[in-house]
């Protein structure tokens, strides 16, 4: 829930509007994005739709980037599109990290001193979660394969 606490408001990313526990279950509330499933259709853009869904998708990772957030699993099902409107919502970050050098730090200077992000940086490396996956038939060769 921190990171996205700190995508909140970015353009393209799932906005958080609040987060509660009850009774041991956490909810998440976001805000509405209309969306079409991506098997109706992305068989059916041409050429100018194809070009506007990837740039939709490509500022909300280019933003992450900015921030030094890595989704880590990108895929048709966790972006929320709708071709009728062009827009489209980045979604599910149960997988994501904050970018960290050698040393544990963050990559993105501006998120150093952030107090959000040294619990999260905290939480990957005392669980080693650098090392988590996303969905196999989206990952890269190197995540497949375990290069560092």
């Amino acid at each position: 829930m921190l990171i996205l606490k700190l995508v909140d408001g970015e353009r393209n990313n799932a906005d958080l509007i609040q987060g509660y526990r009850l009774d041991g279950q956490v909810s998440l509330v976001f805000r509405f994005q209309k969306s079409q499933p991506h098997l109706t259709y992305l068989t059916k853009l041409d050429l100018t739709e194809i070009k506007h869904y990837m740039r939709t998708l490509l500022t909300a990772v280019s933003r992450l980037a900015e921030l030094g957030v890595m989704h880590r699993d990108i895929k048709p099902t966790n972006f929320l599109y709708d071709p009728p409107s062009r827009t489209g919502l980045l979604i599910d970050f149960g997988l994501s990290e904050i970018e960290v050098d050698q040393n544990w730090n963050p990559r993105n200077p501006a998120m150093r001193d952030n107090p959000d992000v040294q619990k999260i940086v905290n939480l990957q490396k005392t669980m080693k979660i650098k090392n988590r996956t996303g969905t196999k038939g989206y990952m890269p060769p190197e995540a497949l394969f375990n290069y560092q």
